[in-house]
């Protein structure tokens, strides 16, 4: 080509991409929207709320592994949302009836029970800028406001600089608590060395728990 196509290439080249490219095993999807195109890592889905905005620029790489997990948990909140709503049979007249009712609802507490070990749980942890090797486990909750919260409560009475919550099928979320307000700001865990370890140590760590139960 001669120096008219240059010229008129340059002129054209004006579109936008993403900062922060992630690497092909990390891309689970693509955004075609030209004021902001490029790949999508797990965590750039969530800070972009594409999902939750129903973006029709948004092309899923289907053959990614993060959406079957995602499936999965769908799948599994969908079945513990129909237990829980399923109705009790109306209370009997006679003797035999209660006690067979009685009976009944025995089973379904049981059935309830055992729902619980198949919902996502929320493993929480601490980290110390100053030390580190440090980490403290803040424990295990069914929801992340509340696994946030019981964090943050322990850091204001006994220290801490980091939070980090996984699930075990997301990637790890980091926190730093911005001390006036006492709001929890989500750090990128990819940015540098000390919030990569963080990450990776809570991996471990939920892993570790759930293949012994814990």
């Amino acid at each position: 080509m001669g120096t008219n196509w240059k010229i008129f290439a340059t002129k054209t080249n004006t579109l936008r991409f993403m900062k922060g490219q992630p690497d092909t095993r990390n891309c689970v999807a693509y955004c075609h929207f030209i004021g902001h195109k490029g790949g999508l890592s797990k965590e750039m889905l969530k800070q972009h709320e594409c999902l939750k905005k129903g973006c029709k620029c948004l092309e899923k790489y289907t053959d990614h592994p993060y959406w079957t997990k995602r499936e999965e948990i769908k799948k599994l909140k969908k079945e513990t949302t129909v237990k829980n709503t399923q109705g009790v049979a109306k209370k009997g007249r006679t003797g035999s009836n209660v006690t067979a009712k009685a009976s009944m609802l025995n089973t379904d507490f049981k059935g309830l029970l055992s729902v619980f070990d198949n919902m996502v749980v929320y493993h929480t942890y601490i980290f110390y800028i100053k030390d580190e090797s440090k980490i403290r486990y803040a424990g295990g909750y069914y929801d992340e406001k509340t696994a946030i919260n019981k964090a943050k409560r322990i850091m204001h009475e006994e220290g801490g600089d980091i939070i980090v919550i996984a699930n075990g099928t997301d990637a790890p979320v980091g926190y730093r608590i911005e001390q006036r307000a006492g709001v929890a700001i989500e750090i990128d865990l990819t940015w540098s060395e000390l919030f990569i370890s963080f990450s990776q140590r809570v991996d471990k760590e939920v892993e570790l728990r759930l293949a012994y139960g814990s």
